[in-house]
C-alpha cells in the first residue's frame, strides 16, 4: 500500500504536465498548442522536442528574461564572474571555502545524474530552451543544489530551471533533499579540508591525485552529453585555485591562520568589503578576466594540441570530443590551469598594476 502511494506521488512530481502548466503560468506557450492538453496525451504522443520542437511565443517578457536569467547562474560564465570577483575583491578565505563545497556536491550530484539515468522532461508543447543540455539526465538537478548551496541564487535558479524545461519538480526536490543531507557533514569538516588543503605540504600531490582519480571513475554519460565535461571544469578549477593558495603559503604570501577544533569555540567570521577600495574593484575585475580568457584559450590550444597528437583525435570534433580520453584530460588540465590563474597569476598582474587588495593575503 505505502509502496503504491510513493510511486504515484513520485510519478505526480515527475508529470511533464506540470512544466506545460509552469511554463504556460508565466507567459510561455508553443504556437502549436491546443487549448487544453492533459498529461495523458503528452506520455501517449511522447515526442522528441528537442529535435523538432515547436515554435513559441512569448507573453510575459518580464518573466521570461528574469527565469532565463536565473537558469544562467548555474553555468560557467556565472561561476567564473562570480567566484573571481570574490577572490580579487572581497575575501580569498571564504571563497576558497564556497568553490570547496560548490565542487564537492556538484561532483556527487552530477554523477547520480549519470548513474540514475533519468531523462529530461520531454514531451509535445514542452518548450525546450536550452537544446544543448538536453542530451544530459536531470535527476537530481544540480541547479537545485546549486541554489541551496550558495542561497542568494534560490529563487532565480529553480524557477528558472522550471522555465526553460530542464527539471522535472521530483529533479529539483531530490536536488535540494540531497544538498541538505550532504551540506551537515561538509561544513563541519570544510575548516579541516580547507586548512591541510593551504598548509599541509603533500596537498598538491593528493589533491591532483584525487581530481585525477575522481575524473576518471565518474560515470560514463549519455552520449553527447556536457555533464562529465562540466564536472571536470568543477573540481579542475578548484584544485587550481587550492594549490594557488598552497604556492601562496610557501612563498610566504598568504598570512597562515589558525585552525580552531573546538567548533563551541569558533568566532563568526566578519567579511570586510573594501569600501575603501570602490574604484578599484570594476577594474580589478576587468583585468582578471581578460587575464584569465586569454589564458584559458592558450592553455586550450597546448593541452589540445597534446592531446590530438598522443590520441589522433581532434578535440573540436563535435561528436569525438565526448570521448573520455579526450574530454577529461583537456577539460581537467585546462580548468587547474584557469583556476591556478585565478588564484595566483592574477594577483601578481595586480601586483605588478599596483591594483592589489590591500587584504589580498591576509584573509581568515
Amino acid at each position: 500500500m505505502y509502496l503504491n502511494k510513493f510511486q504515484e506521488w513520485i510519478s505526480c512530481l515527475r508529470d511533464p504536465y506540470l512544466v506545460v502548466r509552469f511554463q504556460r503560468y508565466f507567459g510561455l506557450k508553443s504556437k502549436n498548442s491546443e487549448a487544453e492538453i492533459t498529461s495523458s496525451e503528452i506520455a501517449d504522443k511522447k515526442l522528441d522536442s528537442t529535435k523538432s520542437g515547436p515554435k513559441y511565443e512569448i507573453e510575459n517578457y518580464f518573466w521570461f528574461y528574469l527565469f532565463s536569467f536565473g537558469s544562467k547562474l548555474g553555468y560557467e560564465l556565472f561561476y567564473t564572474i562570480s567566484f573571481s570577483y570574490c577572490f580579487w575583491n572581497i575575501d580569498q578565505f571564504i571563497c576558497r571555502r564556497l568553490m570547496l563545497v560548490w565542487a564537492i556536491l556538484m561532483y556527487i550530484g552530477q554523477a547520480l545524474k549519470d548513474i540514475i539515468r533519468w531523462p529530461r522532461p520531454n514531451g509535445p508543447d514542452l518548450l525546450i530552451l536550452e537544446p544543448a543540455y538536453s542530451f544530459e539526465y536531470g535527476m537530481p538537478s544540480t541547479h537545485a543544489i546549486l541554489s541551496l548551496s550558495m542561497p542568494v541564487n534560490l529563487f532565480l535558479i529553480l524557477y528558472g530551471r522550471y522555465e526553460v524545461n530542464m527539471d522535472y519538480k521530483m529533479d529539483i526536490l531530490a536536488g535540494l533533499g540531497l544538498t541538505a543531507i550532504l551540506l551537515v557533514p561538509l561544513l563541519s569538516s570544510i575548516d579541516l579540508i580547507d586548512y591541510y588543503l593551504v598548509h599541509h605540504w603533500s596537498s598538491p600531490f593528493v589533491l591532483t591525485s584525487v581530481v585525477i582519480f575522481l575524473a576518471a571513475i565518474y560515470p560514463e554519460p549519455n552520449k553527447l552529453s556536457p555533464s562529465r565535461g562540466d564536472t571536470c571544469v568543477m573540481i579542475g578549477s578548484t584544485a587550481g585555485v587550492c594549490i594557488s593558495s598552497w604556492i601562496q603559503y610557501q612563498q610566504g604570501l598568504l598570512q597562515s591562520y589558525p585552525f580552531v577544533y573546538n567548533q563551541n569555540q569558533r568566532k563568526l567570521y566578519s567579511i570586510q568589503f573594501p569600501f575603501d577600495d570602490i574604484p578599484w574593484l570594476a577594474l580589478r575585475t576587468i583585468v582578471g578576466l581578460v587575464v584569465i580568457v586569454l589564458l584559458r584559450i592558450l592553455s586550450k590550444t597546448i593541452f589540445g594540441k597534446l592531446i590530438r597528437n598522443f590520441t589522433g583525435i581532434d578535440p573540436n570534433d563535435p561528436v569525438k570530443k565526448f570521448e573520455a580520453r579526450v574530454e577529461v584530460p583537456l577539460k581537467l588540465s585546462t580548468y587547474i590551469v584557469v583556476g591556478f590563474s585565478l588564484g595566483h597569476v592574477v594577483p601578481l598582474v595586480f601586483r605588478l598594476l599596483h591594483i592589489e587588495r590591500s587584504s589580498m593575503y591576509h584573509d581568515y
